[in-house]
């Protein structure tokens, strides 16, 4: 997704924004950190924005029509839940704190110069395979690999 933001900013302005981070299970509370430290030094972050009553409300009556576990997570840290909770059926972990409530806005072409070195290593692929080949060559395993695991484990 950055990777398309800077593509669009060439043209557009845009903002690139990081709702419940770490809230999905893929980084842990101290990465999400690491990653925001990152932008600020590249001079790329903008700001932060946590969720309110209000908007709690409306993620939660979107989820009821598009489930989302990640954004209902940020939704419990909002509402002051903490600690290590199952998701996905139970197959990862994932630690509700207060910075899962928190929105970061960021520049990304500014992120994409120095903070973030995987959106410009998939900026080239034209395709889905060939972004997952050049993630899978930096040796990051990818959300796609999991799902595929997933899959043939269901065969």
């Amino acid at each position: 997704m950055l990777a398309a933001g800077v593509a669009l900013a060439q043209t557009t302005p845009v903002i690139g924004a990081v709702y419940g981070p770490g809230c999905d299970g893929e980084l842990t509370p101290d990465e999400v950190l690491e990653r925001i430290i990152g932008l600020q030094a590249a001079g790329a972050l903008l700001g932060a924005w946590g969720l309110t009553p209000r908007a709690c409300e409306l993620v939660t009556s979107a989820a009821a029509v598009v489930p989302t576990e990640a954004s209902l997570n940020a939704v419990r840290c909002a509402r002051g839940e903490r600690g290590p909770v199952p998701i996905r059926g139970g197959r990862r972990t994932v630690e509700l704190t207060p910075l899962g409530a928190l929105t970061f806005f960021f520049d990304p072409l500014a992120a994409a110069q120095s903070a973030v070195p995987l959106a410009t290593a998939v900026s080239p692929a034209t395709s889905l395979e060939e972004a997952h080949d050049a993630l899978t060559g930096m040796g990051v395993r990818t959300e796609l690999e999991l799902e595929r695991e997933r899959a043939r484990a269901r065969e």
